[in-house]
C-alpha cells in the first residue's frame, strides 16, 4: 500500500511538473510575441566549474550587453554550454520584455525552449513511470482478490 501511495504522489509530482512546463512556454510564446527585438554583443564569457566523481566539468555562459531605451544592460546567461554557444564579439538578437528589459530571451533554441523542454521531458518520464507502476500494482491487486475469492 505504501508504494502505492509514492507512486501516485510521483504522478501528481509529474503532472505538477507538465503545468510547469506548459505554463512556461506560454509565457516564452507571449514574450517572444510581443518582446523587442534587440541587438546584443558578447562581450564576456563566464566560465564556471562544477566537479562531480572526481571529476570537473566546465562550461560557459555568455555576457550581453545591450541597448534599450538609451540605457545598456550587461546580462550574464543562464545558459552555459561546452564548447561554448557564443564567441566573445558576437552579435546576436535577444527578445527583451518591454515591461522589464533585464528580462530577456537569446535566440538560440535553447534559450527559448531548453527549460520548456526539460521540465516537459521529466514530467513525462515521471508520470509514465508512475502510471505504469500504479496500473501494473491495480492488476496484480485485482488478481489477488480474484485468486482469493473477494
Amino acid at each position: 500500500m505504501k508504494g502505492l501511495v509514492i507512486s501516485w504522489c510521483v504522478l501528481c509530482a509529474g503532472i505538477g511538473g507538465g503545468y510547469v512546463a506548459f505554463s512556461m512556454a506560454v509565457s516564452t510564446k507571449a514574450l517572444l510575441e510581443s518582446g523587442l527585438k534587440v541587438p546584443a554583443r558578447v562581450i564576456q564569457l563566464v566560465e564556471s566549474r562544477s566537479r562531480s566523481n572526481e571529476k570537473t566539468s566546465i562550461t560557459y555562459h555568455p555576457v550581453f550587453k545591450y541597448e534599450v531605451d538609451g540605457k545598456t544592460y550587461e546580462r550574464k546567461s543562464n545558459l552555459g554550454a561546452n564548447p561554448p554557444s557564443y564567441e566573445v564579439g558576437e552579435v546576436t538578437t535577444l527578445t527583451i520584455d518591454p515591461k522589464d528589459p533585464s528580462n530577456y530571451i537569446s535566440s538560440d533554441f535553447w534559450g527559448r525552449w531548453g527549460g520548456n523542454l526539460l521540465v516537459g521531458a521529466g514530467s513525462v518520464f515521471f508520470s509514465l513511470l508512475a502510471g505504469i507502476d500504479i496500473f501494473l500494482k491495480l492488476r496484480k491487486s485485482n488478481k489477488l482478490n480474484k485468486i482469493q475469492g473477494t
